[in-house]
């Protein structure tokens, strides 16, 4: 999935919020370099976000586990209740 798909199915979810037929799955990585990395892919999906948005995105934590979740393939494109922020994955 490009970035900018991951943006939009991320923003979507938060808007639509969580479907309660949603399976309950932990978010794990390999390694914390895994991690990491999953991390700079939400912070850069996060600024084309926050350029769009106009504004500074306080909401970001819930933004970043939303995007990852959705990168993982543990939530729906439009399944995801984090707040009000917008994610597009």
């Amino acid at each position: 999935m490009r970035i900018k798909e991951l943006i939009e199915t991320a923003t979507k979810a938060l808007r639509s919020g969580t479907k309660s037929e949603c399976r309950h799955r932990s978010i794990v990585f390999d390694s914390i370099t895994d991690l990491s990395d999953a991390l700079h892919r939400a912070r850069e999906a996060h600024s084309e976000f926050e350029r769009g948005l106009g504004a500074p995105d306080y909401n970001w934590p819930l933004w970043y586990a939303a995007y990852i979740a959705i990168e993982q393939g543990l939530v729906e494109k439009s399944a995801s209740k984090l707040a009000g922020s917008e994610i597009e994955v």
